[in-house]
């Protein structure tokens, strides 16, 4: 995923903002579902919270293509994540 995308993101308003876990994400490098809508469609209010995973930090951090990032997000949504 682009990180100016990312950037420009964490300009907004976030998710992280008064989250129990935003310290636990900083420090263990974790990501919850309503920071991954957050990413792509800048809205996370209507997402139930979720616990963060490395697993999703990894996916909106690693560099390795749009179709990947979007074929893993069609993925959680399939699942229900």
């Amino acid at each position: 995923m682009g990180y100016s995308l990312i950037k420009q993101a964490l300009k907004e308003a976030c998710p992280c903002t008064g989250c129990k876990y935003a310290e636990k994400c900083k420090k263990y490098e974790l990501a919850c579902r309503r920071f991954l809508w957050f990413i792509i469609e800048r809205e996370w209010e209507s997402i139930p919270k979720r616990m963060p995973t490395g697993l999703i930090y990894k996916k909106i951090y690693e560099d390795e293509g749009e179709y990947q990032f979007k074929k893993f997000v069609n993925s959680l949504i399939a699942k229900g994540v």
